[in-house]
C-alpha cells in the first residue's frame, strides 16, 4: 500500500512564522531529507521575509492574492 501524502495544518489568523516552524517540524518528523525540508521551506522563509519588509500582514487569515502577486513580481524582478 502506498503511503499518502500528510498536510500541515494551517491555522487561519496565525502568524506566517508559526505556521512556517510548525511545518518544518512535520518534514522533520516525515523523516524528509534535509534538502527536501530546505527546498520546501526556503520560499515560505523569503515570503514571510518579503511581508514583514514590506509592512504587509503577517496572519495567514490577513494575506490576500495581491500579496502573494507582489512576492510573485518581486522575485521576477531579481
Amino acid at each position: 500500500m502506498a503511503k499518502s501524502a500528510s498536510t500541515t495544518a494551517i491555522v487561519a489568523g496565525s502568524d506566517i512564522g508559526v505556521n512556517f516552524e510548525s511545518s518544518g517540524r512535520h518534514l522533520a518528523a516525515e523523516n524528509t531529507s534535509p534538502r527536501t525540508q530546505e527546498t520546501y521551506s526556503e520560499p515560505v522563509r523569503q515570503f514571510h521575509t518579503f511581508v514583514a519588509d514590506q509592512g504587509m500582514p503577517l496572519e495567514v487569515a490577513r494575506i490576500h492574492p495581491e500579496h502573494i502577486e507582489a512576492f510573485i513580481s518581486h522575485l521576477l524582478g531579481k
